[in-house]
Parts: structure tokens; C-alpha cells; sequence
């Protein structure tokens, strides 16, 4: 670190502000971590380069884009809570500090494979959400790049996309020649070329449709393992953004990946073209088409499974075993996901891939829906022993409290995420009344020396306030939070119950095959076999 950046740390900005450390740099400053002396909380702070410090030109465009890009109050967009210069003169914003690390860092981990597209297509929904928020206030980005967005988690333990620098690229613009290129390396305030529109390679003015080509490139990045275009050196780089085309993203990934929706591919593509009159005006297409993925894509709970000995179920009732005893030709193997019986019987499913814990539970839940079938059919020739009954309504009694209590869970987690309106409303017209007292304080010491005691009292007044609301605020989720606790611990009982009465209805199902078998039930009882050594060689 410089002695300056060594300097910073430790010492307090606006009186509030403690910082504690240095989380990074780039081309427009550096971004410590600091803690603020009256809430009680974290803040990143973005400590700008000095070389725009005495343009006071600049300082008032400043003020004006960090005013706007205050005003965006978006889940997916890092607040900017405050403003102002620090005794060296250096101007700096406050932002909310999330944890987490950078959609880039979790790229290089995978490239140059894909990200799965489970995790992939819930990102970008986010992102492009964001990004749809601030064109609709008239923001536009300018810099996004998977360095910009961090991955943090709501309360319910969802990921949640945050993105930073919401109109500091304006900002910084603004301090340049407009007609200069302004590219000072990868990762840097100006411009990163993978994720840049060819305008604004070639230092034209850009619009919203600059983001949306920016967008397509990390969707691209993301889906397909790599940027559209990428090249060793800044001029190849610069270049390729003109002339080159994009591989189709349906050929670059690899054919172990399941493949991609044919719209979303398109999509992608067609805002990646090089005449930004070409591409979609709007980001709403993207936000629709990610959103109406995204909900094909859930995130998969990890059901317990009970750790049943198969061959000892079947080792004395093995129905290839029977079936040969009847002079019947033994059951064969069938794909578990093309199963057919009678129309009300149907076992409807697609199976997770071979070797996964998604791939074992779903070999479970056809195992149980197979002996399920069995139940029914040996009831309808008074086959069916009592306890086999009473099993089976006690197993499906108990699938039907887990639907009811897994419905109720997911509304309280749901419940953690979802803001309460009227704290909202007044947090935000405290953090604005901040934010305006602090740019006004800004102003008056540029005019000159100046009573400031006052409007310090008022900002200490109004965080005060603001603090008491984050009190109230931590205080209910803290509660919801437990409440979710304490269903998650009761659900997991009711799971394990579900679990065990499912493994005693199969056991029962096996003990009650008739001798001699009739033929369709042989053939019942070998897919219910086959079904469970499936499930007994899949990924514990």
C-alpha cells in the first residue's frame, strides 16, 4: 500500500466513518471497509483519485450523479448512503457493504467450464432486474462485468445479487475528455474490453443499449465459460469488439451440459450485435426471459434418506428369483422415467444425472410411488394385509403434513426477505435527508468558513433516528428468524418420520407378495427391485 492508502486506515472520514481496512483498488481510487460510529454497522467507502479533486467543475457533476444514484432503492443495486471529501480534499461516496465474493472470482473457479445453469440463470434474472430499475430512472451503468457484482445471501440463505458502481462510471467520465478512449486495463473503472459495447471502444457516447450488449456478455461469460470475445492484448481485443462474431453459445458448451432454452440463446445473441440500433432498446426482454427460466431452475433442498439395506429387503423376496419358481419369464430392467401403468398410476418424474444426490432422492420417490402402486393393486384382489394398510395410511398422512408443513416454511422464509413497508419508507427518507444534509455541508465549505456545528447536530440527530429503525428492523428478523428455526427443526422431524414410514410401507410391500404371482404384479415387483438397487448404487 502507498503511505497515503496506509494513512486512511485507522483514521476516521466525516467524523463517523472508522476505517478499518483496505478492500481493493482500481482505476478510480481505492475502497476501504469502514465501521460508523453512531449505527451500528459496516460501510464500504470508494476514496476517488486525486486528479479531480480541484475541478470544481467535476465536484458539482459529483454531487449531482451521486445524488441520483442514491435515489435507486433496487435489492439488487449497492446503496450509496452518503458523500463528501475527505481533510485531503479526496471526494468520496459511502456505500452499503456486502459480503461476499465477486461474480468474477466465482468464474475463475469454474472456467473454462460453465456456470450450472441451475445457479447461472438466477444471477443474471438479478441482474437484469437491477439494471431494468436504473434505465427506468435514467442510470445507465456504463461498467458491468462480472467484477461488479457481488454475491451475497438474503436472510432466508438465497443467493442475492448486488451490484456496485450504479453511476460512478458517469461520474467518472465526466473528469476525462469526452473524446478520449478511456481504458486503463482489466478490472478498472473505465472499461473492461470482454464486456464492453464496440461504441464505446470507439469513445462514442453510449446509452442503455451499451449495458444491454454488456449483459449479453456476462450471460454469455457465464453460460458458456468464457467472454464472447476475448484476446491477449488490448488492441487484438479492441479490434475483435468490431469485427468478430461470437461462437454460438448452443456449440461452445460442452455436451455434458444440459442445453440451453433455443430463446435465451437467441436472445443473448441478438444483443451482442455490433449496430447497437440492432439490439433490443430495452432490457425487458432479458429480465422476462431470465425470469421465466429462473422458475424452472429451483434450488434443490437436500432431502434426508433413509439408509435402508436393499438386498436385505430383497434377498428373500427377490422377484426375478420367484418368477423363475413360477416357470414366468423374470422382469426386466425399464428406464425408471418411462414407467407405464394405468393412467391414474402414472409415475411422472425426470431423473436428476446418473451419480448425483439429485439422481438418489429421485430414485426414492419412484421406489415409494412403485410400492404405492403395489398397495393398490393387491388391495383390489384382498390381497393386502392390515398392517400393510394401516402402514399405508400412516405414510400417506404423513406426506400430506409435509406438504403443509414444507408450505408453511417456505412462506415464513419467504417473509424473511420481504421488506417491511412502513420501516422502508422511513429508512429511506432518513438515509436522503442524510444525504442532502451532508452534500449542503459539502457546499458551504467551498464557499468558505461557515458555522457548520448545526447542520453536524442535525446529521447526528437524523442517524440517531435511523439507527433506532435498524435496531427495530434487526429485531423483527431476528424473531422471524427463529421462528423459521424452529419450523426447520419441527419439518425435519416430520421428514424423518415421512422417511421411516416410507422404508416400512416398501419393506411390507415386498413381505406381502403373493405366491404364486400373477404376472403383472411380477412385473410391478421387478421395476420396484430394479428401482431400489438403482437408488441403493447412486451418490450417497
Amino acid at each position: 500500500m502507498t503511505e497515503l492508502q496506509q494513512d486512511l486506515i485507522g483514521t476516521q472520514i466525516a467524523g463517523r466513518f472508522k476505517i478499518i481496512d483496505l478492500l481493493g483498488e482500481g482505476g478510480a481510487g481505492q475502497v476501504y471497509l469502514a465501521e460508523h460510529a453512531v449505527l451500528d454497522r459496516k460501510f464500504a467507502i470508494k476514496v476517488l483519485q486525486h486528479n479531480v479533486q480541484d475541478d470544481q467543475r467535476f465536484v458539482e457533476r459529483f454531487r449531482r450523479e451521486a445524488r441520483m444514484a442514491s435515489l435507486l432503492e433496487h435489492p439488487n443495486i449497492v446503496r450509496i448512503t452518503d458523500f463528501g471529501r475527505t481533510p485531503e480534499g479526496r471526494l468520496y461516496l459511502v456505500m452499503e457493504h456486502v459480503s461476499g465474493e465477486s461474480l468474477e472470482q466465482l468464474m475463475e473457479t469454474v472456467r473454462p467450464a460453465p456456470l450450472a445453469m441451475e445457479r447461472a440463470i438466477p444471477i443474471m434474472a438479478q441482474v437484469c432486474s437491477a439494471v431494468q430499475a436504473a434505465h427506468a430512472e435514467g442510470i445507465v451503468h456504463r461498467d458491468l462485468k462480472p467484477d461488479n457484482v457481488v454475491l451475497g445471501r438474503t436472510l432466508s440463505g438465497d443467493e442475492q445479487v448486488k451490484i456496485l458502481d450504479f453511476g460512478l462510471a458517469k461520474i467518472m467520465a465526466g473528469a476525462k475528455s469526452d473524446t478520449a478512449l478511456h481504458i486503463t486495463g482489466k478490472g478498472e473503472i473505465f472499461g473492461t474490453p470482454e464486456y464492453m459495447a464496440p461504441e464505446q471502444a470507439r469513445g462514442e457516447p453510449v446509452d442503455a443499449r451499451a449495458d444491454i450488449y454488456s449483459l449479453a456478455a456476462m450471460a454469455y461469460d457465464l453460460l458458456g465459460g468464457r467472454p464472447p470475445i476475448e484476446h491477449d492484448t488490448l488492441g487484438e481485443q479492441l479490434r475483435a469488439i468490431q469485427l468478430e462474431m461470437p461462437v454460438p453459445l448452443s456449440r461452445l458448451r460442452p455436451p455434458s451440459e444440459p442445453l440451453l432454452p433455443v430463446e435465451l440463446e437467441v436472445l443473448v445473441h441478438r444483443c451482442l450485435l455490433k449496430d447497437p440500433d440492432q439490439r433490443p432498446s430495452s432490457v425487458d426482454g432479458l429480465v422476462k426471459v431470465f425470469e421465466a427460466h429462473r422458475t424452472l431452475h429451483p434450488q434443490r433442498r437436500h432431502t434426508s434418506l433413509p439408509g435402508i439395506e436393499v438386498e436385505a429387503i430383497l434377498r428373500d423376496t427377490d422377484p426375478a428369483e420367484a418368477a423363475r419358481g413360477q416357470d414366468s419369464a423374470p422382469p426386466t430392467a425399464t428406464e425408471l422415467d418411462t414407467y407405464r401403468d394405468e393412467p391414474d398410476t402414472l409415475i411422472p418424474g425426470t431423473a436428476g444425472r446418473v451419480g448425483t444426490v439429485e439422481n438418489k432422492a429421485w430414485c426414492w420417490s419412484q421406489a415409494v410411488k412403485r410400492a404405492q402402486v403395489l398397495v393398490a393393486r393387491l388391495a383390489s384382489i384382498d390381497l393386502a394385509p392390515e398392517p400393510l394398510t394401516e402402514t399405508h395410511s400412516r405414510q400417506r398422512k404423513g406426506a400430506e403434513q409435509m406438504v403443509t408443513v414444507e408450505t408453511e416454511l417456505a412462506v415464513e422464509r419467504a417473509n424473511l426477505d420481504e421488506p417491511n413497508t412502513a420501516e422502508q419508507e422511513v429508512e429511506v427518507r432518513l438515509r436522503k435527508a442524510i444525504m442532502d444534509l451532508s452534500m449542503e455541508r459539502d457546499q458551504r465549505e467551498d464557499e468558505g468558513p461557515d458555522d457548520l456545528e448545526d447542520l453536524d447536530y442535525q446529521i447526528r440527530v437524523l442517524e440517531t433516528n435511523l439507527n433506532e429503525v435498524y435496531r427495530q428492523t434487526l429485531q423483527r428478523q431476528t424473531n422471524q428468524e427463529e421462528t423459521v428455526r424452529e419450523m426447520e427443526t419441527y419439518a425435519g422431524l416430520c421428514e424423518k418420520q415421512l422417511r421411516d414410514a416410507e422404508a416400512q410401507l416398501i419393506k411390507e410391500v415386498f413381505a406381502a407378495r403373493p405366491a404364486p404371482c400373477p404376472q403383472d404384479l411380477a412385473q410391478v415387483y421387478g421395476d420396484l427391485a430394479n428401482t431400489l438397487r438403482t437408488y441403493d448404487t447412486a451418490e450417497k
